[in-house]
């Protein structure tokens, strides 16, 4: 394996470095951090190294920024202790999902995350195939016509698992049945990285589930989104067809930006919906 010397010191990577002091000190700046690495790996270490690989862990939702100055994300360590109290059942033969979002009148309702292969190596491939053929029938009636969706489940299916290795798909479940899904697709930021810009892609749940329960899954996603920059801004694409999505989405703040014409179809328009948050 090919290694970046920058991110492997002493047998000790910089990320790791950077995590190690900030869970004994922190707030802490950049310059800080840089000062507190070299002393601590006792051997020269560039500026930008260090910087990059900050930057690298805010992205990832590891770190959080307040007045320039850096601290590990909480959050964050509670989903690494999930995912570890994860391993540990499953290689006692326990199945589990995720947290429960919500518990109402009995109700379960729990989230997936899939991004590049993590899932499957946690929870099996599997597994992942299963959610995802429960998925694409929802996919199918919410979004009509589209043209993916219109191919035969094989070949969704192949699309779909395509996705999962380039960007974070989302699926929300109650009491252990797919209800929708979408991707979180990131569509550009700001040169420091504390502004994101996503995007929704193939947004859709099921018609059958109640409007504080469509509220939920729109505030999880919302508060994924924002562990990963204090600043964003949330659209999605949807068809003039796509009436129920548009209604759910304005409900929940989101504001009509923009109007394109014969963009998905001739003579169909489709509108970008917004949001932006600064938490």
């Amino acid at each position: 394996m090919n290694m970046d010397y920058h991110f492997y010191l002493n047998n000790k990577s910089v990320k790791n470095t950077v995590i190690a002091l900030l869970s004994v000190n922190w707030p802490l700046s950049t310059n800080d951090i840089h000062k507190e690495v070299v002393k601590e790996q006792g051997i020269k270490i560039s500026y930008q190294a260090v910087h990059k690989a900050i930057k690298q862990l805010v992205e990832s939702g590891c770190l959080q920024i307040e007045n320039k100055k850096y601290s590990i994300n909480e959050e964050w360590v509670k989903e690494i202790s999930e995912i570890v109290n994860q391993i540990k059942r499953s290689y006692k033969g326990k199945f589990h999902v995720s947290k429960t979002i919500l518990n109402k009148e009995g109700n379960k309702f729990n989230v997936i995350i899939a991004k590049n292969g993590l899932l499957r190596d946690i929870m099996m491939e599997k597994t992942l195939v299963n959610y995802l053929k429960d998925l694409i029938p929802i996919l199918k009636k919410e979004i009509n016509p589209h043209n993916i969706f219109q191919k035969n489940e094989d070949e969704v299916l192949t699309y779909l698992l395509n996705i999962q290795k380039e960007h974070e798909f989302f699926i929300a479940l109650i009491n252990e049945k797919v209800i929708g899904g979408t991707v979180l697709e990131k569509k550009d930021e700001s040169i420091r990285g504390d502004h994101k810009v996503w995007k929704l892609k193939h947004f859709a749940l099921s018609e059958d589930i109640e409007k504080n329960t469509e509220k939920e899954i729109i505030s999880e996603i919302e508060n994924r989104l924002k562990k990963k920059s204090k600043s964003l801004k949330i659209q999605v694409n949807l068809s003039e067809k796509e009436t129920r999505a548009i209604e759910l989405f304005k409900r929940n703040n989101y504001k009509k930006e923009a109007t394109l014409d014969n963009h998905y179809r001739i003579n169909e328009k489709m509108f970008i919906y917004a949001k932006s948050i600064n938490s």
